[in-house]
């Protein structure tokens, strides 16, 4: 596993807003503006005093980097570079001219991260606007929200003989929002899911023999619901 090293991230802003498009006629700005500001979150992943080897695991969704495509609606413009996603600070990362730097998460960004789409979202109760998966959009919107925890390492780990390391756990939570609504963490009874969509993506989703459980199925149930002309 690979060790988790402190890097200095600044903070990239586009100068101006984007929106929720992939549009073909969309042309490639090769010079967009970007505006620097010092990163707030200052979240830097420390290794705790018990583990003496570093930390195992990742943060990042992908560590490499990885093919990235950002989409500006108002000048119908896209920007292609490289980035990935760090689960822990929520912050897509961009390399550039040796250093680390953020992509700020203003409003109506659209972020493709070769075949993920991240796009700005405030989870309830929270303060701050982050990045987060966007698996549907339309009718009802599919949020996965990421976050990365620590495990300590035991401090009687040699004692015990077991591995004296911090291990770092990728984890999820998925929140929808129905339009006109806010979001909201999904619910966990298949029977309330159900509650959201129609009689016909219920027996289309029956037919399929598709999970209200499985995020791939679901991925599926709520696309198919939101393909439909609904009043």
């Amino acid at each position: 596993m690979k060790k988790i090293k402190t890097r200095t991230i600044v903070v990239l802003s586009f100068a101006s807003t984007f929106c929720h498009s992939q549009a073909a006629s969309y042309t490639y700005e090769e010079d967009a503006t970007y505006q620097y500001e010092q990163s707030s979150s200052g979240m830097v992943l420390r290794v705790s005093a018990n583990s003496i080897e570093g930390t195992e695991g990742s943060p990042y969704l992908q560590e490499d980097w990885t093919p990235t495509v950002i989409y500006d609606h108002n000048k119908k413009k896209k920007v292609n570079l490289v980035a990935r996603f760090n689960a822990y600070t929520k912050e897509i990362e961009i390399a550039k001219e040796e250093k680390i730097i953020a992509l700020k998460p203003v409003t109506n960004i659209e972020v493709k991260i070769g075949d993920k789409i991240f796009v700005p979202f405030k989870a309830p109760n929270t303060v701050k606007t982050v990045f987060a998966e966007q698996l549907t959009k339309g009718k009802i919107n599919l949020i996965k929200y990421y976050s990365a925890k620590i495990i300590k390492a035991a401090t009687d780990a040699a004692l015990l003989g077991i591995e004296n390391k911090d291990k770092i756990k990728v984890t999820s939570n998925l929140y929808y929002k129905k339009e006109g609504e806010v979001f909201n963490p999904l619910p966990k009874s298949k029977n309330e899911i159900a509650q959201l969509i129609d009689n016909d993506t219920k027996s289309f989703t029956k037919k399929n023999k598709l999970s209200y459980k499985k995020e791939g199925d679901l991925i599926e149930i709520f696309r198919q619901y939101n393909s439909k002309d609904l009043p």
